[in-house]
Order: structure tokens, then C-alpha cells, then sequence
């Protein structure tokens, strides 16, 4: 269980698992975000695996969208 756990907050330090991260607790699929944000699901799955990252205004309204800062998609900040 500590192995999964260390693998949890490890695994944060990615935008893609901050993204992850804020989608699933508030319920919503890969789906909701893309419609929400008028691109294709594959966008977000792509950000989720690290292969892209959103940036400009698309960081923007993803930000807004999850109820979370820029920065704290971007770099895990706090702020």
C-alpha cells in the first residue's frame, strides 16, 4: 500500500498526472474536458500521457475548467 501511495505523488510531477488528477476528482472523462473545451478527446489523452501539453489559451480555459491555477497545472505549484 506505501508503494502505490509513493507511486501516487510521484507520478505529480507531470502535467499530464496534475490533469489526470484534477479531471477524476471532479468526475468528468477525457470526453467532458474536450467537448468543454471544443477539441478532440485524443487531445486530452495525449496531455494525460505526457506526449503533448496545453499552452496559451488552452492552458487557460483547462485551468478554469478543473477550478485550478495555471500554475499549479504547469509546475505543481501551490499558488
Amino acid at each position: 500500500m506505501t508503494t502505490s501511495c509513493a507511486c501516487r505523488i510521484e507520478n505529480m510531477n507531470t502535467i499530464g498526472s496534475r490533469i489526470r488528477q484534477a479531471r477524476e476528482e471532479l468526475g468528468l472523462s477525457q470526453t467532458d474536458v474536450a467537448h468543454a473545451l471544443k477539441i478532440s478527446p485524443q487531445a486530452v489523452q495525449q496531455w494525460e500521457d505526457g506526449k503533448t501539453s496545453p499552452r496559451g489559451g488552452r492552458l487557460d480555459a483547462l485551468a478554469a475548467y478543473l477550478g485550478k491555477s495555471k500554475a499549479w497545472l504547469s509546475f505543481g505549484d501551490r499558488k
